[in-house]
């Protein structure tokens, strides 16, 4: 909910072992007046800080970035987020290729990232989002595949491919003229 003066204070550190949402707002003590309403959310996931390796058209100089924002466990929520904070990755409509090693085994059963829709600044879904699985970084089998064009004028800002529970080391994401999103959650 949105918080308000009487709402708990911020005092210590947060614990990142597990997902979570916080909203938090600054207040004035002596107007009692508030600002802002900045949301923030964490996602524990198969995916959590593991080695993402682009291919395809992604530019060479938002391979780091991408390394950090896609596989962070924080998600972008708003503008504020990519203007102020960086947290989405752009890419400027490429044909962006991400391999997550999840560097054993895993059992995976669904891929999800996020992206902001039309809000201003021409964030756009994939036009074809596809989702292949591997255990050795060679042979691949496609899970899922969906037509996401039009998925910016939906009103979502998240896009799921879900798939029938398969073991995998390697998760390849193909997202066709992407341009912003954020967080690849794996589970």
């Amino acid at each position: 909910t949105k918080p308000n003066i009487k709402s708990a204070l911020y005092t210590l550190p947060f614990n990142l072992d597990k997902s979570l949402n916080i909203r938090a707002i600054a207040v004035n003590k002596t107007t009692g007046q508030h600002y802002g309403d900045y949301r923030f959310s964490f996602i524990k996931h198969l995916g959590l800080h593991k080695p993402v390796i682009f291919t395809g058209d992604t530019p060479k100089k938002h391979h780091s970035k991408g390394q950090t924002i896609l596989s962070d466990g924080f998600i972008a929520h708003n503008r504020h987020h990519m203007r102020v904070n960086g947290k989405w990755f752009g890419t400027k409509n490429a044909n962006v290729v991400a391999t997550v090693d999840l560097e054993s085994l895993q059992t995976v059963s669904k891929v999800s990232f996020g992206f902001q829709p039309k809000k201003g600044i021409r964030m756009e879904a994939p036009t074809f989002t596809q989702i292949e699985l591997s255990t050795d970084g060679e042979n691949w089998q496609i899970a899922a595949s969906l037509n996401t064009e039009g998925a910016s004028r939906s009103g979502y800002s998240k896009i799921e491919l879900p798939f029938e529970s398969t073991q995998a080391r390697y998760v390849r994401i193909k997202a066709q003229k992407a341009y912003r999103f954020d967080e690849l959650i794996i589970e």
